[in-house]
């Protein structure tokens, strides 16, 4: 499991979250509520045996949506 922390890759937004996934393809195709995409801040591993994810916070921004293919 891995924590990636994603921002909007608009200048003028200032739309930034924490998703937890599997593989960062999971990343591909999301888009910002101002019809931009998002661009990879940072990423880290989450071991199970070190620690559980009980919350993950969306701490600016509105929901994501998926690029139609």
């Amino acid at each position: 499991m891995l924590l990636a922390q994603i921002h909007c890759s608009d200048p003028r937004c200032v739309n930034e979250l924490e998703m937890v996934v599997e593989q960062l393809d999971e990343l591909a195709g999301l888009v910002c509520d101002c019809g931009f995409g998002f661009q990879l801040g940072s990423v880290s591993e989450l071991r199970p045996d070190d620690a559980k994810v009980t919350h993950v916070q969306f701490r600016r921004g509105r929901a994501l949506r998926r690029l139609a293919a």
